[in-house]
């Protein structure tokens, strides 16, 4: 059967999402009887929890039709060393007892390792989700360098005002969260992760709203990453099929310029990308479930291939391609100017940012695109939707 035929077959199923398409509820009271009904479907689905999710006003009927399989219920490596604290205080909880049981519907999600496979990607969008909490930071530091001391509470508060313009309501709010440990990062790479390369639908749970804030750049980045990644491949070899201009002076010059002055260009792309998609792919849903007094829930139709790009970003520590010869490729290089009146797709030798005292580093459009909320180009636009369906 083609995958045209299999998505048409799809399309009738209830709850039906687009592939690589957003669906969302709007923020109503919780319906818990709606979630445990909905948590105890007889389906493939494992879920990644956050510890603001793990509370004594969670109901207890939750927590059997999560725990009731084997490896259902996840919990990643920074998430557990902030609950045993709380396990601790709450010995009698249903949690608590099924991980001090060794109840086999608790599984663990482990980081990869430096030096083994996997960290490096991990790292990448590690570093750039860690991005969107030193937003102040970075504001504080430009302040610094044109004034020559570092600013006063008022000025502080008027800098937090200049975040919030040009990083929108959503980089404020992230902005003025410490990092800890980088716990919700970590969390929803994990799960997305786990969802491309096992294909099993997977699903956050939090009650947390910076989680679903990440969960959607992540997915949102990483979607980008993989439409730039098949842009490479057809572009490799068939360059003159495409129609190029070179970037524009003042970005190839400017100080803060993403392309070294060489071999970079600006591409015309279908708005969508839809022309460099797979035909054949194999569908995987992941959400994230936001529930406390209120409840949301953002859903994504990903697809498996998408690994690939994971892959090569682990493979190269930074590009979506490895087969440029060192120049990367983007599906999208908004919010920077391409001349053209337009978002376009690019290649060039990309020049890089440093992010941390570790030399970490990325590229100036990844580094944009982290912190400037660039997803009104999204793809395909997230289209309401009032029913909860995990």
């Amino acid at each position: 059967m083609s995958a045209e035929q299999l998505e048409k077959l799809r399309a009738k199923e209830p709850g039906y999402l687009q592939r690589l398409a957003w669906r969302h509820t709007p923020r109503e009271i919780t319906d818990w009887d709606a979630i445990i009904k909905a948590l105890s479907a007889d389906r493939d689905m494992v879920f990644f929890c956050d510890n603001s999710f793990i509370n004594v006003r969670t109901p207890s009927e939750v927590w059997e039709p999560l725990l009731g399989r084997p490896g259902r219920f996840v919990l990643t490596q920074r998430v557990m060393v902030e609950l045993r604290p709380w396990i601790t205080r709450h010995p009698e909880h249903p949690l608590a007892e099924a991980i001090r049981e060794g109840n086999p519907g608790v599984a663990q999600r482990i980081e990869p390792e430096p030096g083994k496979r996997g960290h490096r990607a991990f790292a990448y969008y590690m570093s750039l989700l860690g991005l969107r909490r030193r937003a102040l930071e970075f504001a504080e530091s430009v302040f610094l360098e044109q004034n020559g001391r570092t600013p006063d509470e008022v000025e502080k508060r008027l800098l937090l005002d200049q975040v919030q313009r040009g990083l929108g309501s959503r980089g404020r709010l992230l902005a003025t969260k410490a990092p800890g440990l980088f716990t919700d990062e970590a969390l929803v790479y994990l799960a997305v992760e786990h969802a491309l390369s096992t294909g099993r639908e997977t699903i956050v749970l939090t009650s947390d709203a910076d989680v679903e804030e990440q969960f959607f750049k992540l997915l949102w980045l990483i979607n980008t990453h993989y439409r730039g990644h098949l842009l490479a491949n057809q572009f490799v070899g068939h360059e003159l099929d495409f129609e190029t201009y070179p970037v524009p002076d003042e970005l190839v010059h400017d100080v803060r310029g993403a392309f070294e002055p060489h071999d970079a260009l600006i591409i015309e792309r279908h708005p969508d990308l839809i022309e460099v998609l797979p035909q054949d792919y194999h569908f995987v849903g992941i959400s994230c479930l936001n529930a406390g007094t209120y409840s949301t829930h953002l859903s994504f139709g990903a697809e498996r291939e998408m690994i690939e790009v994971l892959r090569v970003k682990d493979k190269t520590g930074r590009f979506s391609t490895d087969r440029l010869g060192g120049r990367n490729m983007y599906a999208s290089i908004h919010p920077l100017i391409t001349g053209r009146g337009h978002d376009c797709a690019a290649v060039g030798f990309d020049i890089r940012k440093n992010i941390g005292p570790n030399g970490a580093s990325v590229s100036m459009i990844d580094f944009a695109q982290a912190l400037v909320p660039v997803e009104q180009i999204a793809h395909i636009e997230p289209t309401p939707d009032s029913e909860l369906d995990l």
